[in-house]
């Protein structure tokens, strides 16, 4: 599967991370450009499965990465509120087919926000720390 600049997202965690309890700061959907209709995510990724002593999720690696999707067809955006927290976001490759999409993205909900779509071609915008509260 090619995603252009994936190392970005892969550098600070040694690997693609699963996305399990990343939460979807933002979802941009657009029709300009010569991309055809593109979806840009901010997804703030977080690097450890493990909980502390209290239950809480332990602190580890913690990224604001923004991904953009180029000519989507989008299936499904449901929940969007006030936290979307994922369980895991799953990039497929497709057979060929008309259009030219590549590529079937799920971002299965735990709570909150979930889509699903095709597309063209997948690029990691930028990996950033996250904003603080």
């Amino acid at each position: 599967m090619e995603i252009k600049n994936a190392q970005a997202l892969t550098g600070p965690f040694g690997r693609w991370p699963s996305f399990h309890d990343a939460e979807v700061v933002s979802v941009l959907l657009d029709r300009r450009g010569d991309e055809g209709p593109t979806l840009t995510a901010e997804i703030l990724v977080f690097g450890t499965g493990q909980t502390d002593e209290r239950g809480s999720r332990a602190k580890g690696t913690e990224v604001l990465a923004t991904l953009r999707f180029s000519s989507v067809e989008l299936h499904d955006l449901v929940e969007f509120n006030r936290q979307n927290v994922l369980f895991s976001l799953e990039l497929s490759e497709l057979e060929p087919k008309g259009g030219g999409r590549r590529y079937r993205v799920d971002m299965n909900p735990s709570y909150g926000c979930g889509a699903s779509f095709e597309c063209r071609a997948v690029e990691v915008v930028s990996v950033d720390p996250p904003d603080e509260p």
